[in-house]
């Protein structure tokens, strides 16, 4: 009992530790966007940023605050080491958000970023790795 209550009271402070602040979880994201980027296509942060930009703003204006806040923070833990916060936790907490939302909600996040991805195709850099 007491061990559930240890985990319960962890739990808590862990998903209230990250901002939910937008223009904070906006540079998390560009800056992850960026780090994942460069790793895929070999371009420069420089080259990739209207990409990241367009993404970031893409899933600003499409999703939820707590879906944006998971794609911050799950953004964040893909990136480890190059994280800007926590990755290990940043990503516990997104995806204890995501386990929260409905089933409908969750069947939705897809979409959302795919359909953001898609829209901002053309942002991309055009490197050897991409043709």
């Amino acid at each position: 009992m007491l061990t559930l209550l240890a985990a319960a009271l962890s739990l808590t402070v862990q998903t209230s530790e990250f901002t939910r602040d937008r223009e904070v979880l906006s540079g998390y994201m560009v800056q992850a966007c960026l780090v994942q980027q460069q790793g895929r296509n070999g371009a420069t942060a420089e080259e990739n940023l209207p990409f990241c930009t367009c993404l970031d703003a893409e899933l600003a204006a499409t999703a939820t605050d707590e879906l944006y806040r998971i794609f911050a923070l799950g953004s964040q833990g893909a990136i480890g080491e190059n994280a800007q916060i926590d990755a290990a936790a940043a990503q516990a907490e997104s995806q204890q958000i995501f386990l929260e939302m409905t089933p409908e909600d969750q069947a939705g996040v897809q979409p959302i970023l795919q359909s953001a991805v898609g829209t901002c195709f053309a942002e991309a850099p055009v490197t050897e790795s991409a043709q």
